[in-house]
């Protein structure tokens, strides 16, 4: 799914940008030129573009009110500036002059602007006001990735996962890990669910949780709830509930869902421990006490449910001080790693050889049964335009 922004654009952050300036033989004529690139600057730049001079702040979004004033200033200084070029087409999308847009981003593409290479990529991915031609974004994504412009590759990423086509997941794997080292904290993100789940290479949960806590330390929601369950359930360093608990506040504080979700299950006094007294989970249902709805399905045994979803949570015989709790209802299931069986006698015969079995990827399956997209609640993989917020 392509995000869009209120000023059309999208992408990421980050990048060594080139920029190439050329000078007039006139003195005069250059100084004009410089204050109308000023200008320019002043009303359109874009906070992310690796061109933007260190000085100038940026704007996510470009004033209504100040639209027509920069596409006066930014067509004056476009003939001399690549980044001023690239403003123009800002200024155009913000107009809604998508066409206009459109071939501004194309010369500045042309001239080397790895952000409008992005901007054009994300309009061409998503056919707003041109064919859509996924093929073409590829392209201009991989030429930005390549320059060094995290935004290419971050939209890389979210293309070989949101269009359908054959993808790369090493390709994708390695150009975020270029883009996490300019400190990009979607990058990080991003890299450390691949790494996470062990895809485009080895699983290592580990340096999932480092690439987390890197971007969680730059303030992004989703690597803040990451880092809260990683340190929930002790994946890839030390368990420490108090740190999970100040890490998913501030992914709630910034709207995360998945974060309220976890914070709300921590009010629940239902506690699941192992035999040591570790954590293990907690548990919770949507009903407004907290607690699971129950049915007696003999008379030894409660099961209980969630009344919202019917999903099953727990089984409990009624004299035992015991529950036994689904695993897949468990915030961590692979942490819960089981070590006997029971009731041996209704297994179905064929379970033992369900390894042996022809497998394949989620993503594989997708692609053969043209599904471009599932809108995941666990990930969120999608193109973005310069300057959005990330969620």
């Amino acid at each position: 799914m392509i995000k869009r922004s209120r000023a059309v654009s999208i992408g990421y952050k980050f990048g060594i940008g080139f920029l190439a300036l050329a000078i007039t033989p006139f003195h005069s004529s250059a100084h004009a030129q410089s204050a109308d690139l000023v200008l320019c600057d002043r009303l359109a730049a874009d906070p992310t573009d690796p061109d933007k001079p260190t000085d100038v702040k940026g704007t996510s979004d470009i004033a209504q009110s100040d639209v027509t004033t920069a596409i006066k200033f930014c067509k004056i200084a476009s003939a001399a500036s690549r980044r001023a070029l690239y403003e123009l087409g800002r200024a155009y999308a913000a107009n809604r002059q998508l066409p206009e847009a459109i071939s501004a981003y194309r010369k500045a593409a042309d001239r080397g602007s790895t952000s409008a290479m992005v901007e054009l990529g994300v309009l061409l991915a998503t056919g707003s006001g041109v064919a859509k031609d996924q093929a073409e974004a590829r392209k201009l994504f991989e030429r930005a990735a390549a320059a060094g412009n995290p935004r290419g590759a971050l939209n890389l990423a979210a293309l070989s996962y949101d269009d359908g086509a054959p993808s790369d997941p090493v390709q994708v794997r390695a150009l975020l890990s270029r883009a996490a080292e300019t400190n990009s904290a979607e990058a990080q993100y991003q890299l450390g669910l691949m790494i996470a789940d062990g895809i485009g290479g080895p699983k290592d949960d580990v340096a999932a949780r480092a690439l987390f806590e890197k971007a969680a330390a730059q303030g992004h929601p989703r690597a803040l709830e990451r880092m809260g369950a990683f340190a929930q359930s002790g994946r890839g360093g030390p368990q420490d509930s108090n740190a999970a608990k100040a890490y998913y506040e501030r992914a709630a504080a910034l709207g995360n869902e998945d974060a309220q979700a976890a914070l709300k299950r921590a009010e629940c006094r239902y506690v699941i421990k192992d035999k040591r007294g570790n954590f293990v989970a907690n548990f919770a249902s949507s009903r407004s006490d907290g607690r699971p709805s129950i049915f007696a399905s003999s008379n030894i045994v409660e099961r209980g449910f969630c009344s919202a979803c019917g999903t099953p949570l727990t089984y409990r015989r009624i004299e035992s001080a015991n529950i036994s709790v689904t695993i897949g209802s468990l915030d961590d299931p692979e942490a819960a790693r089981p070590t006997r069986q029971f009731g041996i006698e209704s297994e179905l015969s064929w379970i033992g050889g369900l390894s042996a079995l022809p497998a394949k990827r989620t993503e594989d399956w997708m692609r053969e049964n043209g599904i471009a997209h599932i809108d995941s609640r666990q990930y969120s993989a999608q193109l973005r335009r310069a300057g959005e917020g990330i969620e």
